[in-house]
């Protein structure tokens, strides 16, 4: 009798923590998804590599004029999409952050405009902004823009336009991928309107730029959280969230109806 109630307790106590346990776990879960999907929104403009819905996001802030940014984007990005990209674990966003001049900042909206014209063309041009860098010197912009501007008005667009040194190698670009003059004449209103898409995603990114104090490029962040090393898969691995596996537990194979049945028994 003592020993069954002494049972009882023991199995009443352990159901009570594993409770409590996965009460915690689950209000954890939930919180960190919901960083998780923040960290999405914000990002839920830029061009996406992968699955849109992937459980995890990797942000890529990078400039298309930036020689490190480079670097990383033919040495880093192929590999990353190998590893988590192609089995569904994760997608990548690309932000443009156009630091570093007139040139830089046209061919965020260049890009921008590929993108929602011809979406299935947009990496290949990503990777050719990359390979065919000049690293010619470049107009700074920030007298016209700043991180701090949320819109872009024509006069100071009109004023990037005239500084801008590589458009015909853009343009060079743009048909070697096989964009006809006509989805170049397209592309060239998009670059030359402010409002247009290109234009406000361009500066989305401005804005994204600010809001998680991005100031040197190339970084890199999983679901909201910057990655310090980002050529280390080990730092991946820590951030990528993992598919939820069902538990299932048993206490030396007992069968705790069974035991509440023999005490009520008796």
């Amino acid at each position: 009798m003592k020993r069954n109630k002494g049972t009882l307790i023991f199995i009443s106590a352990i159901v009570i923590i594993i409770i409590i346990f996965g009460t915690m776990l689950v209000i954890n879960k939930h919180g960190e998804s919901n960083e998780i999907k923040k960290a999405q929104k914000q990002v839920s403009h830029a061009p996406v590599l992968g699955n849109k819905d992937a459980d995890n996001t990797i942000v890529l802030y990078a400039d298309f004029s930036c020689p490190h940014c480079r670097d990383f984007d033919l040495n880093m990005l192929d590999k990353i999409k190998n590893k988590y990209v192609d089995n569904n674990k994760a997608n990548i966003r690309f932000v443009n952050g156009g630091l570093l001049g007139d040139d830089s900042i046209y061919k965020s909206a260049i890009s921008y405009s590929v993108y929602e014209h011809a979406p299935d063309k947009y990496w290949e041009l990503n990777r050719q902004l990359f390979e065919e860098q000049t690293q010619q010197p470049q107009g700074k912009f920030e007298d016209k823009i700043s991180l701090e501007t949320k819109d872009i008005s024509q006069k100071s667009l009109d004023s990037i336009l005239r500084n801008v040194r590589e458009r015909e190698h853009v343009k060079t670009i743009l048909g070697d991928i096989g964009f006809s003059d006509e989805d170049m004449k397209q592309i060239e209103r998009d670059v030359k309107d402010a409002d247009s898409n290109a234009w406000q995603n361009v500066m989305n990114d401005r804005h994204l730029m600010k809001e998680n104090n991005v100031k040197n490029v190339p970084a890199v962040y999983v679901n909201g959280k910057q990655i310090q090393m980002p050529t280390k898969f080990e730092e991946y691995n820590k951030i990528i969230k993992k598919p939820y596996t069902k538990v299932h537990l048993t206490l030396n194979n007992m069968k705790v109806h069974q035991i509440f049945e023999r005490k009520i028994a008796q």
